[in-house]
C-alpha cells in the first residue's frame, strides 16, 4: 500500500513536469525554425533586396519550402529552404515594397505563436489554438508591429 502511494506521488509530480518539458520543446522548435527562416530570408534579401512572403501551405510535409518567386524587377528566383521542422507551421508577412518582414511560427502541440520582425531581434509571443494562418501574424511595416505581444 505504501508502495502504491509512493508511485502515485511520483506520477503526480512527473507527469506535469514531462508535459511542461514537451511544450517547451515545441516552443524551441518554433523558435529554431523562425531563426533558420529569418537567416535564409536575410540572405535572400542581401542578394535581391526584398523579402519573400510565406504562407503555411508553402511548407511541405517534409519541412521544405520550395517555390519560384517573381521579384520586383520581374525576374524569377527559386526560394528554397530545407532546414525546417515538419510539424512547425510557418508564416512570413511582408509589406507592399517587400522591405519589411514579420516571421511567425506555431507548433500545434503548444498554445502560443512565436514571432520576430526583420528589424527587431527579440522574440514575441501571443496565445493561439488551431491552425496558423497568415492573419495571425501582423502585417509588416517599418514600425514595431509586435509591440502588443508579450516578450518570449
Amino acid at each position: 500500500m505504501i508502495a502504491v502511494a509512493i508511485v502515485g506521488i511520483l506520477l503526480a509530480v512527473a507527469i506535469p513536469s514531462y508535459q511542461s518539458y514537451r511544450v517547451k520543446s515545441y516552443y524551441a522548435s518554433a523558435a529554431s525554425d523562425i531563426r533558420n527562416l529569418s537567416l535564409f530570408e536575410h540572405s535572400f534579401y542581401s542578394d535581391h533586396q526584398e523579402y519573400v512572403a510565406v504562407v503555411p501551405s508553402d511548407k511541405g510535409a517534409d519541412g521544405v519550402i520550395s517555390k519560384n518567386v517573381t521579384l520586383n524587377n520581374g525576374s524569377t528566383e527559386l526560394f528554397e529552404i530545407r532546414s525546417l521542422t515538419p510539424d512547425v507551421q510557418i508564416v512570413v508577412n511582408i509589406d507592399g515594397t517587400r522591405q519589411y518582414a514579420n516571421f511567425g511560427a506555431y507548433h500545434p502541440g503548444g498554445d502560443q505563436i512565436l514571432a520576430i520582425e526583420n528589424d527587431f531581434s527579440e522574440f514575441r509571443k501571443t496565445d493561439k489554438s488551431g491552425t496558423l494562418v497568415s492573419a495571425d501574424v501582423p502585417a509588416a511595416t517599418a514600425a514595431n508591429d509586435l509591440a502588443s505581444w508579450a516578450k518570449y
